[in-house]
């Protein structure tokens, strides 16, 4: 795989994309790079180093918070958006957490 350092500069660009966002949206986003943990596939017991992975995990403010975009909504605009990130050799997903 590729070196830690290399990963976490390519997640800081969508990282930077997130920091522009409205914060009446998105309360806050946490990244993992390099570990198990990235591919969101733990297992009990075991631990794993990926450096090719990261994973950002998103938390927008909840419905009654009078957040003025769905879930659904924000995803679909996130999607678009990283399409225009163009990094080579990097796949970049949004999965919705029902």
């Amino acid at each position: 795989g590729q070196k830690l350092e290399v990963t976490d500069a390519q997640i800081g660009q969508v990282e930077n994309l997130l920091r522009k966002e409205d914060p009446e949206i998105v309360r806050s986003f946490t990244t993992t790079v390099g570990s198990a943990a990235a591919t969101g596939n733990i297992r009990a017991g075991g631990s794993g180093s990926s450096t090719n992975l990261a994973n950002i995990t998103i938390n927008l403010k909840k419905k009654d918070e009078d957040r003025s975009e769905t879930s659904s909504h924000f995803a679909d605009r996130l999607r678009a958006s990283l399409k225009k990130i163009q990094i080579p050799g990097v796949k970049l997903t949004v999965v919705e957490l029902k």
